[in-house]
């Protein structure tokens, strides 16, 4: 009998890894092949790809619905999906409690500047301090987006996203309490909720950036509104924390080495997921 595919197995998986594996680099987080061999049941998974691509209709209502809801829509052809094969990072087939399920995980990873050496072997560990976090947040918006339109178009029957990050200034929503900031519709720090109660606003769903009082805003190919269907509430939990690795002289801190003071958030791992589930009434 198959076992379900779903947010609290990911959870088990996540806090298992992060026992093995505190932080990773780029290539690694890419693969994500651990999600397929790390627990038994899992072994029953028949497939697992990474970006798998798949054409999405620009005709199809979901987008229809987008331009008639959010509105002025940029002309960036962002979502000319005609021309445009949209991947999905990680694309499983399940064998699911109701036989096989298609699954698609999509995965951020945002960092700040690290640089570790792990005392045992020599292996060093360099994180890039990743700037533009209005363009991360944007970006992890647009992927809910993406999955929930798989769904809806039956590419799909579940989906997933995982973030993963020791960047503060993205997880505590006390740091950016301003309403007027441009990006303070696209926060995706703990405890964000998108319609989790009973409201059905349409400002709650459609995610634009702030005007900045009529500045104009260049976004690199970011400037199209986010229609988001679902309930969502964004949940931050506890991944690793590096500098109890670091006293435990596990790890060197290179970056102390020359004298250079890190806040100690850098050194705290956190990941968050969302299970995809777009509402249908509101399209």
């Amino acid at each position: 009998m198959g076992v379900e595919f779903n947010e609290d197995e990911i959870r088990e998986v996540m806090k298992r890894l992060s026992k093995d594996r505190l932080f990773f680099n780029l290539k690694m987080i890419s693969s994500f092949h651990w999600l397929g061999k790390s627990k038994k049941n899992m072994k029953k998974r028949r497939e697992i790809r990474n970006k798998n691509g798949k054409n999405l209709n620009d005709s199809n209502p979901y987008y229809s619905t987008i331009k008639e809801k959010c509105k002025k829509s940029s002309q960036n052809n962002k979502r000319d999906q005609d021309k445009k094969n949209e991947r999905i990072d990680i694309f499983i087939i399940a064998n699911g409690v109701k036989g096989k399920e298609k699954i698609g995980l999509e995965l951020k990873y945002f960092t700040n500047e690290l640089k570790l050496q792990n005392a045992n072997n020599g292996e060093k560990f360099i994180l890039a301090n990743q700037a533009a976090q209005n363009e991360k947040c944007y970006d992890s918006w647009h992927d809910v987006e993406r999955l929930e339109n798989f769904i809806l178009q039956k590419e799909i029957d579940k989906g997933f996203t995982i973030w993963l990050t020791n960047i503060s200034l993205l997880t505590d929503c006390n740091r950016i309490k301003n309403k007027e900031n441009q990006y303070y519709y696209f926060r995706i720090c703990n405890n964000r909720k998108i319609d989790y109660n009973k409201t059905n606003e349409l400002k709650e769903h459609c995610l634009k950036w702030n005007d900045n009082k009529g500045k104009e805003i260049k976004r690199r190919n970011r400037l199209d509104p986010i229609y988001i269907s679902g309930n969502y509430k964004i949940k931050w939990e506890k991944y690793s924390n590096l500098r109890k690795e670091i006293n435990k002289k596990n790890y060197i801190d290179l970056i102390k080495e020359t004298y250079k003071v890190k806040p100690k958030e850098d050194y705290q791992f956190k990941f968050s997921i969302l299970e995809i589930r777009p509402n249908k009434t509101l399209i």
